[in-house]
């Protein structure tokens, strides 16, 4: 057996798993493709986040209106989202564009953007004070995480034992 783990946006991992390059993969629930089957995983929670650089990390979040967020430069995601998602980030001077949520958090962290983040990706550089969420009761949205595989596929023992073991710890 041989593990690869990769970071790809959410269309890539499922074309890769309908063509068989990949045998699973876990991507957010947004439009759901015929030939796969989407298992659901747990629901990532994410907050609008700026570093330590950016001229709203010290200001209260009192003192931090709408019109200051759709003011300041932010990166979003080059890959699809769900609805209550897409909303949040249309919110935003999106003047960057990140495919992966390790580019989104590179760019926040430079100080000139801020952008959504799950909270448990942040959470080791909140611990830092590197980053801060911005008025975490407003602006925040969840996304369900699935795992997905090709409908109709193979049996594989390693695959099946997996899945189950994920099933199990669920």
């Amino acid at each position: 057996m041989r593990i690869n783990i990769g970071m790809m946006t959410p269309s890539d991992i499922e074309l890769k798993v309908l063509d068989g390059q990949l045998h699973v993969g876990v991507v957010p629930l947004v439009s759901p493709l015929a030939g796969l089957d989407y298992i659901p995983l747990y629901e990532e929670d994410s907050l609008l986040y700026c570093s330590q650089g950016h001229p709203l990390f010290w200001r209260a979040d009192a003192d931090i209106g709408d019109a200051d967020i759709a003011a300041a430069p932010a990166v979003i995601p080059g890959f699809r989202l769900p609805p209550e998602a897409q909303q949040s980030q249309q919110a935003l001077d999106g003047c960057a564009t990140a495919s992966d949520r390790e580019g989104i958090a590179f760019l926040i962290l430079t100080g000139r953007y801020i952008g959504y983040l799950p909270d448990h990706f942040a959470a080791s550089w909140v611990a830092q004070g590197k980053l801060r969420a911005i008025r975490p009761q407003q602006l925040h949205y969840q996304v369900p995480l699935t795992v997905v595989t090709r409908k109709g596929r193979r049996p594989n023992l390693v695959l099946e034992t997996f899945l189950t073991a994920l099933a199990a710890a669920g």
